[in-house]
């Protein structure tokens, strides 16, 4: 049956059935999908860890779950990192699919452990995001779009690390952390 009626609308351009009626319009065609491409983020650090003697790593992790194929990763960028110094290293995390659209992925950071008197300011993502939804106190939001004609991103976080710093967690005033001034 069906066939008979895709016969008899050979050569119209389009067909909507509204209400029980059939109208014939205008030719509607859909471009071809693009095909997903392969991307990667490469993220730089920027650190500087003073006199504290801070020599361990900093773990960053990605989630893109807008990607055709959600991906989620984890790497590290580890130490040493030379005391009075802006130290600056990357990772890059490949793999990502990208849409022809686009395909959003988030970039967090948890605070490593400071030393003994020493404390971590906010890591400075860019591009960057406001914390959204129930995100730790601890960890900080990067953000980038990759696409089938852009499938590549850079991400810079720098760190800072103080012998006076003082954290309030926006989200719960009574979490707070400090780092006394040490000699």
């Amino acid at each position: 049956m069906f066939s008979k009626f895709r016969k008899a609308l050979a050569g119209v351009t389009s067909t909507a059935v509204i209400g029980g009626l059939v109208t014939v319009g205008a030719v509607a065609t859909a471009a071809p999908a693009a095909a997903a491409t392969n991307g990667s983020i490469t993220v730089t650090k920027s650190f500087n860890p003073k006199g504290s003697g801070f020599d361990g790593s900093f773990e960053i992790r990605i989630s893109c779950t807008s990607s055709p194929d959600p991906v989620t990763q984890t790497k590290t960028i580890a130490g040493p990192w030379t005391a009075d110094q802006n130290n600056v290293k990357s990772v890059t995390f490949d793999g990502i699919t990208t849409s022809a659209t686009s395909t959003t992925c988030t970039i967090i950071e948890p605070s490593p452990t400071a030393p003994d008197g020493w404390g971590f300011a906010l890591p400075v993502f860019n591009p960057s995001v406001p914390q959204q939804g129930n995100v730790p106190a601890n960890v900080f939001v990067g953000q980038v779009t990759l696409s089938g004609a852009n499938p590549t991103a850079n991400v810079t976080v720098t760190n800072q690390i103080d012998n006076s710093i003082s954290y309030t967690n926006p989200n719960n005033p009574n979490q707070s952390a400090s780092a006394a001034n040490n000699p």
